[in-house]
């Protein structure tokens, strides 16, 4: 499974510091997604799962920075959507996976990755594995502000725009078509706090005093400082009460 990723990854542009970016977030949402599925005492047929679905949830992201030249999904492509037609219209997924009858829920899991929240209608093992990509796809892209220092974070004067300060107070992740500026961009990496599924996932953050560093690369400290005391108080209280949305 890795060498065939490597392989597939390599037919682009290896020395593309953006293909190296997604090709190195791809390895470590596959490593979080085994994390949580041991967590979760899955049996080893999940754990695999859960494994090659880290692996490919972004399988479509090297494709569309050739063909459009950007990650930006706005000025390009949904990039789980593109992930899913490469995977699956293209007969990619047969090269990572030979039994078809683990289709579904490789596709749903991927298709919803980074959608505003997940499908409503999704129940069982198709629920699972989405809400375990989810979590593990946060996990790192908060890794690379805070740890990698790989999205540049640079607060300005702008005001937090009205809907992404209803929607976290609202304790919801913010629609991207209310970030307007860095700042809003700010809360919008804060509010996936409030989309997490499972107790690794905030002990992970906590542990590693993710929100802390994160909190120590604003400059206007003051004006962020009660969102981040907010998500700081969820996380504490998540793990007080247990995990939350775990049924499946």
């Amino acid at each position: 499974m890795i060498e065939e990723f490597t392989k597939y990854v390599s037919s682009y542009n290896m020395e593309n510091e953006k293909v190296r970016l997604k090709y190195n977030h791809s390895f470590r949402v596959m490593e979080q997604s085994v994390n949580i599925a041991n967590s979760l005492k899955l049996d080893e047929t999940d754990k695999e799962l859960a494994r090659l679905i880290g692996l490919l949830h972004d399988f479509g992201r090297f494709e569309q920075l050739k063909v459009y030249n950007t990650y930006d999904d706005s000025k390009s492509i949904d990039h789980a959507d593109y992930s899913v037609n490469v995977l699956f219209n293209k007969g990619q997924i047969r090269n990572y996976i030979k039994d078809n009858s683990y289709d579904s829920i490789i596709r749903t899991a991927i298709k919803n990755h980074n959608k505003f929240a997940i499908e409503g209608d999704l129940t069982g093992k198709k629920l699972l594995h989405s809400k375990i990509v989810r979590d593990a796809d946060k996990i790192d892209i908060l890794y690379l502000v805070t740890e990698l220092k790989k999205i540049v974070i640079q607060d300005s004067e702008d005001e937090i725009t009205k809907e992404v300060i209803e929607q976290f107070n609202n304790k919801s992740t913010i629609s991207n078509t209310n970030i307007k500026h860095m700042n809003d961009r700010i809360i919008s990496y804060l509010s996936f706090v409030y989309d997490v599924n499972y107790t690794y996932t905030i002990k992970y953050l906590l542990n590693l005093k993710i929100m802390e560093k994160f909190y120590q690369l604003i400059n206007n400290k003051e004006r962020f400082k009660p969102y981040f005391e907010e998500v700081n108080k969820y996380m504490v209280n998540f793990i007080k009460e247990g995990e939350l949305n775990v049924k499946f």
